[in-house]
C-alpha cells in the first residue's frame, strides 16, 4: 500500500473517525480496510469487517434514541436528561389501550422534533411519535431517516394526501414517515411485532 508521495502508508494514516460516518461506497471502504488487514494479518480481518459493517447505513434498528421499548414514563424522562416531561395520561386513540404519558423535544442537527411517548396498559413504552414543524424540512427529515436506517422498504399512497414511507423487517422496529401534502412530516415508531 503506497501513500500519495509513494511512501509506505501506515494504518494509523486511516481516519477512523471519518470511517464511522461514511455513507459512500462500502466497497471502497472494504478495499481500504482489507489493505490494512493484509498488513497485519488475518486475526485483525474480523475486526476490520466489523468496522466496515458499522460504517454503512443500517435497516431500522430497535429502540428510539435514548429510550428502550418497555421503559416506564419515569425512565424515559430520566433518560432524556430533562428534554422530556411526564404528562397527564391521554388516550393515543380510540380503543387502542395506549396512552401518551410523556412529551418533549429532541434536536438532531438542523432538525427539532416535538416528541410524544406512548405507553401500553402495563406502563411500558410502546411507541414514539416525532414531528417537525415546517414542511420545508421534509427533505431533511427523510434524509435523516435514510442515513440512520437505509432506504425505506415500502411506500404507500405516493400521489394521495399523505405519502407514507415505511422501514421495517424481521426483528426491526416499524418506522413510518408520514408526509401530508403541503404539511410537515411526522414519524411513528414502534417495536417489532412479536
Amino acid at each position: 500500500m503506497r501513500g500519495e508521495a509513494g511512501a509506505e502508508a501506515h494504518p494509523t494514516d486511516w481516519n477512523w473517525a471519518a470511517a464511522s460516518t461514511i455513507q459512500a461506497d462500502p466497497i471502497l471502504l472494504a478495499g481500504k480496510l482489507k489493505g490494512i488487514a493484509m498488513r497485519f494479518g488475518t486475526p485483525i480481518f474480523g475486526l476490520i469487517v466489523l468496522l466496515a459493517g458499522a460504517a454503512t447505513p443500517r435497516p431500522a434498528a430497535a429502540d428510539w434514541e435514548y429510550t428502550k421499548w418497555g421503559m416506564t414514563p419515569e425512565q424515559v424522562v430520566k433518560a432524556s436528561s430533562g428534554a422530556v416531561l411526564e404528562r397527564k395520561a391521554r388516550s393515543a386513540g380510540a380503543d387502542s389501550g395506549l396512552e401518551i404519558r410523556a412529551e418533549g423535544e429532541f434536536v438532531s442537527g438542523p432538525l427539532r422534533f416535538d416528541v410524544s411517548f406512548g405507553f401500553d396498559g402495563n406502563g411500558g413504552l410502546a411507541f414514539v411519535t416525532y414531528s417537525i414543524d415546517r414542511a420545508s424540512q421534509n427533505p431533511l427529515l427523510l434524509d435523516w431517516l435514510v442515513k440512520r436506517h437505509g432506504e425505506p422498504q415500502a411506500q404507500q399512497d405516493p400521489e394521495g394526501d399523505v405519502k407514507t414511507l415505511i422501514w421495517n423487517g424481521p426483528g426491526k422496529d416499524s418506522i413510518e414517515l408520514n408526509i401530508p401534502a403541503g404539511g410537515p412530516g411526522f414519524v411513528v415508531q414502534h417495536p417489532p411485532e412479536k
